[in-house]
């Protein structure tokens, strides 16, 4: 199972819990701000107490937390294994993965759990296997995914808790019906001065018996069947040296040549390519000859699902069949697709034309008219408002009531955009992201392996695995001063008598127990590192004699770059470093990483480079209006918008006249200004409100309405 990265993830799961083939479901308790589970038939409830989380029933019990411990309950309600359990997973093959661990909290409030091991217990509660492993997940066909505490590797144990094959694998999955398994093999690598070291991980397939039959050389591999199987070719040892993607058979075989840019699976025997025209990504479909069925035309696309395939051209969005004929001969300003990675299709879908909206069903007709407000799906039916009065659908588009009174449980997914029935979807994704567990980690660093404790007035920095020193030395006050914090590379400042040192991880020791380096400086303060900063080739910023300079950590010292002469340095990624910004005389600049000028000081203010774009795009002010310069100095949009985000990625919101749009890295507007606000803005997609209606577009501008990623 390949590791989940820790997101940011709103828990808004079992509100109405509509759990197929389930009889008792978890329903949420308002009054008790927790779970209760409840006899769909009678509407009684069978549970003794409200839970704080609370899953459906597995082989017949159900995964509940409380007071932050887990056990399990039978339908009838009976805790039949105590919740004692610090990590617990549902009932697979007879047994669960459960984790027992030491729960400490700092004198801070936080919580961590330390000496974690995991086990499998039946259904009495009984130990079957031994708490021996740093983590475990379910069995399938007599196989669970294990992982080695000594060498935090991964393989898979059988039911005695013996190793199937030996934990000598970075990331693994399942095995599957034919017997094959993804594995991911870290590797070392040194750049090609020698300055600096590292890893990374590239994947292959093997059988139960261990034998590689494609390769462990790919920087990425899809679904495994027998006669395609897309893979990715990497051209270089860092994760953004991408190659081009083609298909081999399950014997390793190519089947279709690696001719395309961006590759999807196959799906209803058609797969989804991606081809660079002109420096735009340009998307189509090919047939199992490797032959183009559909043109890559299109500026987006899902893949095929029943029959139709989502796209976006021209800025608008539609669906076109295998023969590429846009079904309902119509497309659309913002339009959801019918099927969805994260819940079963829906036969309809809502779309907006015009700052409108309206149903379409599967063949494109309209079943309820674009001519409204807002319109939400709710577990009543389809809600729609126009000129505030609120009207109650079914999915066929028939009216149920003009004045439709939402039920409390509506209420609450209407007025939070949560518009759909999540149940399926967002169970899958807490079992995922959350594991059933509380907080794992000290909260002050994002980080399992590393902790700070008191001692008396003096903190140190403690090895969470085994509560070991990571350095000889005890300081007044510890900092965290990265925002890239890793399970190999931290950074943290320390002052001891007024002075201040960096302490960074020896990039010999990735992967293994850390170690410590301390560099003293004659700084007052420092920011800005990260993992570039701890392999010689990323910039941090530092203040001597209130003011700010840029320096370069090499061979254990702070080389300074810039001297400290500016009155601020503002914010820009230690890598794809272009221009940095700096303040003096109260305007802003720019400099390149020289120290030399590239931009004069013109600005009000800037927002600084950001790394979630790459440190590409910079907004700056000007006669109190924002404009985006990139990262050559030049203005990819003018001074004239009242507020802008950042670019996430391949998106950027802007306000212009009171309303939110989104343009692209061009500058060019994808999505018009029409949102009444932006409320979320992450990496790939953003939350926007359209008058009382919220709902998730993606960096394209596709609207993944509803939900959660």
């Amino acid at each position: 199972m390949f590791k989940f990265n820790r997101i940011i993830f709103i828990s808004l799961i079992l509100l109405v819990c509509k759990v197929y083939s389930q009889n008792i479901i978890p329903t949420i308790n308002f009054a008790n701000n927790g779970y209760d589970y409840v006899d769909s038939t009678s509407k009684k409830i069978i549970s003794q107490y409200t839970y704080d989380q609370a899953f459906p029933f597995r082989e017949g019990l159900a995964r509940v937390s409380r007071n932050g411990y887990w056990g399990f309950i039978n339908k009838s309600g009976e805790e039949v294994i105590g919740p004692r359990y610090v990590h617990a997973e549902d009932f697979s093959e007879g047994l669960a993965s459960v984790s027992l661990a030491k729960i400490e909290t700092n004198e801070d409030g936080y919580v961590f759990h330390k000496d974690e091991k995991y086990g499998m217990i039946n259904s009495n509660g009984k130990t079957i296997i031994d708490f021996k492993y740093g983590q475990l997940y379910g069995f399938k066909d007599g196989l669970a995914i294990a992982k080695d505490l000594a060498t935090h590797n991964w393989s898979w144990i059988d039911k005695n808790g013996n190793w199937r094959l030996p934990p000598i694998y970075n990331n693994i999955d399942d095995f599957n019906k034919l017997g094959l398994a993804k594995v991911g093999i870290s590797n070392n690598y040194k750049s090609e001065d020698g300055s600096f070291s590292g890893n990374y991980t590239s994947y292959g397939v093997i059988n139960k018996d261990g034998q590689f039959v494609i390769p462990a050389i790919y920087y990425n591999i899809g679904n495994i069947t027998k006669d395609f199987i897309r893979v990715t070719k990497s051209i270089g040892e860092h994760y953004e040296d991408i190659g081009k993607s083609g298909y081999l058979n399950s014997s390793g075989q190519i089947v279709i040549p690696f001719l395309f840019d961006e590759a999807s699976d196959f799906s209803e025997d058609l797969a989804r390519v991606g081809v660079l025209i002109s420096d735009e990504m340009k998307f189509g479909f090919i047939d199992k000859n490797g032959s183009f069925k559909i043109p890559a035309t299109y500026d987006y696309s899902h893949s095929f699902s029943s029959g139709m395939a989502f796209i976006k051209k021209f800025g608008q969005f539609g669906w076109i069949n295998k023969y590429g004929s846009l079904i309902g001969h119509k497309m659309y300003d913002i339009a959801e697709d019918f099927h969805s990675d994260y819940e079963r299709d829906s036969n309809i879908a809502i779309v907006s034309n015009n700052g409108y909206w309206g149903v379409i069903s599967r063949n494109g007709k309209e079943i309820i008219p674009i001519s409204y407000d807002s319109i939400a799906k709710s577990y009543e039916g389809i809600i729609a408002i126009k000129s505030n009065k609120q009207l109650l659908f079914d999915e066929k588009g028939k009216l149920l009531d003009e004045n439709s009174k939402l039920s409390k449980i509506n209420k609450s997914l209407y007025s939070n955009g949560f518009t759909r029935a999540l149940v399926g979807p967002m169970n899958s994704m807490m079992n995922s992201f959350n594991n059933g567990s509380i907080s794992l980690v000290n909260r002050k660093f994002d980080d399992s392996e590393i902790k700070w404790l008191k001692n008396g007035n003096k903190y140190e920095l403690i090895y969470s695995i085994d509560s070991t020193k990571l350095t000889n030395d005890v300081y007044d006050s510890l900092k965290v001063i990265t925002s890239e914090f890793n399970a190999w590379a931290y950074g943290i400042v320390g002052y001891k008598n007024k002075q201040l040192y960096i302490i960074i991880r020896d990039i010999n020791s990735a992967y293994n127990k850390p170690k410590s380096i301390i560099i003293p400086t004659n700084y007052s303060e420092i920011n800005n590192l990260d993992e570039f900063s701890f392999q010689g080739s990323g910039y941090i910023r530092f203040k001597k004699n209130n003011f700010w300079g840029v320096g370069i950590i090499e061979n254990n010292e702070v080389k300074e770059i810039i001297k400290p002469i500016y009155e601020d340095v503002g914010i820009f990624p230690s890598y794809s470093t272009k221009l940095i910004p700096i303040k003096k005389n109260g305007s802003w600049g720019f400099c390149n990483t020289k120290g030399e000028i590239e931009i004069p000081f013109q600005f009000q203010k800037v927002g600084g480079f950001s790394d979630r774009d790459l440190g590409k795009h910079c907004q700056v002010m000007m006669n109190n209006k924002w404009g985006i310069i990139n990262n050559n100095g030049v203005m990819i949009y003018p001074n004239e918008l009242e507020d802008v985000t950042f670019f996430a990625h391949k998106l950027c919101g802007i306000k212009k006249n009171g309303k939110w749009g989104f343009i692209n890295t061009n500058g060019e507007i994808i999505i018009p200004t029409i949102f009444t606000k932006i409320e979320e803005h992450y990496e790939y997609r953003a939350t926007v409100q359209l008058n009382k209606m919220k709902f998730i577009i993606d960096e394209l501008g596709v609207w993944q309405y509803g939900h959660e990623y």
